[in-house]
């Protein structure tokens, strides 16, 4: 009886410390206090690739910005920690629209782009899609 006590009590240990557990992101790279998350879907070096090019760009200028690299099938997705309210914000949905075609051009040669609005969880509150930058 004491045994099974104990398992008892050790399952509902694991279970309580899972629960506690941070959510997995992917592994994490910084460029001037942003944070770049990638997944186990795009390689080391397409998460550099991007990282370097937030910086030159401007976009990590010092500070605390999160954002995630993942793919699904042969689209990048870039994924936004942002405020509440941001995915109703026309103007910044617009930005966006612009972002897919912008890191597709300049990031992953020419391959398409969702931008994702995230919670603070990176967990999806609105999805936009690619857009190509067309030629003038």
């Amino acid at each position: 009886m004491l045994m099974k006590k104990r398992l008892i009590t050790l399952s509902l240990l694991l279970i309580t410390l899972a629960a506690c557990s941070p959510p997995d992101y992917g592994t994490k790279l910084s460029f001037n206090n942003g944070e770049l998350y990638f997944t186990q879907n795009v390689t080391e070096s397409e998460a550099l690739r991007l990282g370097n090019f937030l910086v030159e760009d401007g976009f990590f200028y010092g500070e605390k910005i999160t954002v995630q690299l993942d793919k699904a099938e042969d689209t990048y997705l870039f994924r936004m920690v942002t405020t509440e309210g941001t995915e109703d914000n026309q103007d910044y949905i617009a930005e966006a629209k612009k972002s897919t075609g912008v890191l597709s051009k300049n990031v992953f040669h020419d391959a398409p782009v969702n931008f994702h609005i995230c919670d603070d969880r990176l967990k999806t509150k609105t999805e936009i899609q690619f857009t190509p930058i067309l030629a003038n």
